[in-house]
C-alpha cells in the first residue's frame, strides 16, 4: 500500500520503486527498536488503525501517558485531514497486476512476513536486465508526466533547469512556486 501511495504522490512511477519508501523506514525502525525497551514504543499497523482507530489511539495515549479523549477522533472537523478510509487498506492485493505484486513481494516478502502480513501466493519474480530497464524507464517517464501535469510544462522545465544553473536566487524563486502548488495538494 505504501508503494502504491507513492505513485499517487508523484514520488515514483512504479510500485517496484515505491517499495523503497516502505523498506527504508522499516529498516531504520528496526535499528531504533533494538535500542528501546518494550515500554518505550508501540507499533501500530495502518490496517488496524483504520479498522479500529479508538483502540489504537488508546495504545498511543497510554504510551504517551495522556488521557484518551473521544474528541481526538474528530480531528477531521477542524483540519483539512480526512479520516483514513478502510477501503484503502490492502489495496495492493486488489489493484495491482499479478506481475506487480510478484515484483514487490520479491523485494519485501520477508519484511511483509516479519510485520504479520501474508504474501499473495502469486510467488516472487526477479526481473531480468531488460525488465529492470523497462521498469526504470516506466518509473522515470511516469514521474516526469506527473510533474508536468501538476506544475505545467513551463514550470517543470524551469524547475529542472534551475537545478543546473549557478543562480541560487532563481532556483529559490522557482522552488517557491513549485512549493505553493505542492502545498495545495497536501491534506
Amino acid at each position: 500500500d505504501v508503494a502504491r501511495s507513492c505513485i499517487g504522490m508523484g514520488w515514483v512511477g512504479h510500485v517496484y520503486y515505491g517499495a523503497n519508501y516502505w523498506i527504508k523506514p522499516e529498516e531504520r525502525w528496526d535499528t531504533l527498536r533494538a535500542k528501546l525497551r518494550d515500554d518505550q514504543f508501540v507499533e501500530i499497523r495502518y490496517e488496524d488503525l483504520v479498522l479500529d482507530a479508538e483502540t489504537q489511539l488508546r495504545k498511543i495515549c497510554e504510551l504517551a501517558e495522556i488521557d484518551f479523549d473521544p474528541a481526538m477522533l474528530k480531528y477531521d472537523r477542524a483540519t483539512t485531514y480526512s479520516k483514513p478510509d478502510p477501503k484503502l487498506a490492502e489495496q495492493w492485493k486488489r489493484k495491482q497486476t499479478r506481475r506487480e505484486v510478484q515484483l514487490v513481494e520479491r523485494r519485501v516478502g520477508a519484511l511483509l512476513e516479519s510485520r504479520g502480513y501474508t504474501n499473495s501466493g502469486f510467488g516472487k519474480h526477479k526481473p531480468g536486465p531488460i525488465e529492470r530497464l523497462r521498469l526504470f524507464l516506466t518509473h522515470r517517464w511516469k514521474r516526469v508526466m506527473f510533474s508536468i501535469d501538476r506544475y505545467g510544462l513551463l514550470l517543470w522545465a524551469e524547475w529542472k533547469l534551475s537545478r543546473w544553473l549557478p543562480l541560487p536566487n532563481y532556483r529559490k524563486s522557482v522552488q517557491l512556486r513549485v512549493n505553493r502548488i505542492a502545498s495545495r495538494h497536501l491534506k
